[in-house]
């Protein structure tokens, strides 16, 4: 079993996160996620979604993932979704991106996720392809600025919220073969709490899902142990809005959290 600093550890979603709670309800604010097109970012969407946003945003490089969560969502729920195929390395096309989301819903956006990233082919530094192993950087670190500061541009003065998704690979430990994707997750994760102390009107934070299944973590090649997998995890994000920054584990144990009045920074 995986270690746990809960008594619970979760592989599904749960009545504490659950979307559909009035206490979590979205309803009126927009929501813009990056990497939205498939995996968490799809999850996420579903979730916001379930939640009553009005509005939801979808930035991606590849156009069919995210039309079809666009199909997906606005089947099942009175969510209108935006689709924006962007790449977050490109930092002319996120600005616009961020500015059309604002002009079309007439109000600031409230909620950010950037949820993009990329793992750089899992190789020794010795054989590493260069050029692939900056590519992590470009998209995990530059795409983050680039959508740190379009937040900062046009998030609400007042109550806005900045989740970047991490991974334990950037503070657990060393992961030979993983260097590039490690550092770059680590670096972004500084950017993230300086985003935080120059906008300290907002609730910015970093987290990390858990071993998700997805195109991505089929990449590292690595047969995860079934207690480790969270199968098509759909989660939903809660937070303490004064505790920030906030590193937090997604499928530790939230009511264990509160009591304990535990929480667990990088």
């Amino acid at each position: 079993m995986a270690s746990t600093f809960t008594k619970t550890y979760h592989h599904t979603s749960y009545p504490s996160i659950d979307p559909s709670r009035e206490a979590l309800s979205v309803a009126g604010k927009t929501v813009l996620i990056t990497g939205g097109g498939t995996g968490i970012g799809r999850e996420t969407t579903k979730a916001f979604a379930q939640a009553g946003a009005p509005h939801i945003a979808l930035l991606g490089r590849r156009s069919a993932p995210l039309e079809e969560t666009k199909k997906i969502v606005e089947g099942t729920t009175a969510t209108k979704v935006h689709v924006y195929v962007v790449n977050v390395t490109d930092h002319a096309s996120v600005e616009a991106a961020f500015a059309s989301f604002a002009s079309a819903t007439k109000q600031p956006i409230d909620i950010v996720i950037n949820n993009a990233g990329y793992l750089s082919n899992p190789s020794p530094i010795k054989s590493s392809d260069v050029a692939d192993w900056w590519l992590g950087f470009e998209i995990n670190v530059k795409g983050a600025l680039n959508i740190a500061q379009a937040f900062a541009k046009h998030a609400a003065a007042q109550g806005a919220v900045f989740i970047q998704v991490s991974t334990a690979a950037a503070h657990r430990g060393l992961y030979p073969g993983f260097s590039a994707y490690s550092s770059s997750k680590i670096a972004v994760s500084r950017v993230i709490e300086y985003l935080q102390a120059e906008t300290p009107d907002a609730t910015v934070l970093s987290i990390h899902p858990g071993v998700v299944k997805t195109d991505m973590s089929a990449k590292t090649g690595i047969d995860f142990p079934a207690d480790l997998l969270d199968d098509g995890m759909s989660f939903f994000f809660s937070f303490f809005p004064s505790f920030h920054p906030f590193h937090s584990f997604l499928p530790f144990d939230l009511p264990n959290i509160y009591s304990s009045h535990r929480i667990y920074l990088i």
